[in-house]
């Protein structure tokens, strides 16, 4: 080679290595900054799923919570118009039964009360929202009135959800009303919260809170930008906003409840939903430092990323499993909650239909919980719910379907089996609960019983609401009469 072009390649080399080096560097650069924005994107992505997956658990269990008060309403408003008002007493047994009522009320066609499940002088209330909404001629039979102040337990704020009673010529002959203790509903509701960052809020379709969480007590406040639609709101929505509570960018999912005119709302921190890809993001960077002073360590640095969105994956599959669970199951009993209850109940429900099998239903009620919780704390109903359910569960078939449907409150679904068999199986367990005390932690055994209603679904039953309605009344019939007891309706 002549000495000229030997000099050449001589100078030719190190710059090569640099342009080689800088080329390396811009490449590792340019693939981390995408990668860091996919992840991002991904990051975001998924906190939205989960927000709307979180909302809609939500949205569940507000319903069915609506659900259950105004099917008390509707049994009260049925006495009524029967002529069998039951008596004070008896609806202040009803509202042992659940801490979220405040009172039940049973008011006359002028808004007088007839019954009530308080005591001390009677108030007058037909002035109340949840009175004269389903009172004027055509106003509609059932309504949820806006958070109002209680003018018998001071401090306290309430829901009234009402069941007028009519005539056939459509006169009213009464109304009934369930009153909801808003600072009881929002103690329910503070389990669902997953994180710091996660808020929740019942609101009405013209911009007023129920309830939000966190910020417990602020009832009655205007949601401006769900007021701004004056009325006009989507039964499914998603949106990425500022909070005007905290100033702080939250991704949000809002959904419509079916039976009801009330917005279920979940929030979730930007923060927390991209706090996985932060971490993810300063790895990256001393990636790219390390790959920078150390260039012969790229393959080991590669594989360092590697790992890195392997483990991020391994986190987002984790989350999405627990995502799973919580929405098919009670976190504290560990057995079906009400949503997956419905899901598997509409599946036995077909098969029965198909293969004409019997299929009967079971709802259980532990007798006086209030009291437990009253007098022994929460934690020990805690334990007195999960030891109810171990329990069952030794005595349950692989085919039986069992589930919590709320608080105290759980269901037994019982394929290919009668309403005596039912009954049969229910008395046994009622006895196996009443003579086996629950082992409490710290305390002597704690001695419980249980009630049951018991219904059979009747063949030419388009849906199982009126076997849930004749288990409802069954174990309203074994609450009434003494509890610790079976009843069967069919």
């Amino acid at each position: 080679m002549p000495p000229l072009l030997a000099l050449d390649s001589r100078h030719f080399r190190p710059r090569l290595v640099l342009a080689f080096t800088l080329a390396c560097i811009a490449l590792v650069t340019l693939v981390l900054t995408i990668e860091a924005a996919s992840r991002r994107e991904r990051a975001i992505h998924y906190g939205q799923e989960r927000v709307k997956l979180n909302n809609r658990i939500f949205a569940a269990y507000a319903q069915s919570s609506f659900d259950k008060y105004f099917l008390l309403a509707r049994h009260l408003a049925d006495e009524m118009k029967h002529g069998a008002l039951p008596d004070d007493a008896e609806l202040r047994r009803l509202i042992d039964l659940d801490r979220n009522i405040m009172d039940v009320l049973l008011l006359s066609p002028q808004g007088t009360i007839l019954r009530w499940s308080g005591q001390g002088p009677i108030p007058r209330v037909a002035d109340r929202e949840y009175f004269a909404a389903v009172s004027a001629a055509g106003a509609p039979l059932t309504h949820i009135s806006h958070p109002a102040q209680s003018r018998v337990h001071a401090g306290r704020w309430f829901i009234g959800l009402s069941q007028a009673v009519r005539s056939a010529g459509g006169e009213l002959a009464g109304v009934a009303v369930v009153l909801l203790d808003l600072s009881f509903l929002a103690r329910d509701t503070q389990e669902i919260l997953r994180s710091g960052g996660q808020s929740l809020a019942l609101v009405m379709l013209d911009g007023t809170t129920i309830i939000r969480l966190p910020g417990e007590g602020r009832h009655g406040e205007v949601v401006a930008m769900i007021a701004e639609l004056r009325g006009q709101v989507p039964r499914e929505a998603e949106r990425t906003l500022v909070s005007p509570f905290d100033g702080q960018k939250r991704y949000g999912s809002s959904l419509r409840l079916e039976n009801h005119d009330i917005l279920a709302t979940s929030t979730l921190t930007e923060a927390e939903v991209l706090a996985d890809w932060e971490k993810s993001l300063h790895a990256s960077v001393s990636m790219w430092l390390i790959l920078v002073a150390l260039l012969g360590s790229a393959g080991f640095t590669i594989w360092r990323l590697a790992q890195g969105n392997q483990r991020q994956m391994g986190r987002l599959r984790e989350l999405s499993r627990e995502l799973r669970t919580l929405a098919t199951t009670d976190p504290l009993t560990q057995i079906a909650n009400r949503r997956h209850f419905d899901e598997l109940m509409r599946v036995e429900l077909e098969r029965a239909r198909r293969h004409g099998a019997p299929l009967s239903l079971a709802i259980i009620d532990i007798d006086h919980f209030k009291r437990i919780n009253d007098r022994f704390g929460h934690q020990t109903g805690d334990q007195a719910l999960t030891g109810l359910v171990g329990e069952i569960q030794r005595s349950l078939r692989d085919t039986d379907i069992f589930a919590r449907l709320g608080g105290e409150e759980f269901a037994l679904l019982l394929p290919h089996t009668n309403v005596a068999g039912a009954h049969e199986f229910a008395e046994r367990i009622r006895h196996l609960v009443e003579v086996n005390p629950i082992a409490i932690e710290g305390q002597p055994p704690l001695m419980i019983t249980v009630s049951v209603g018991v219904a059979e679904w009747h063949v030419g039953e388009d849906d199982f609401d009126p076997v849930m309605g004749r288990a409802d009344q069954a174990l309203y019939d074994a609450k009434a009469n003494g509890r610790n007891r079976v009843e069967s309706r069919n």
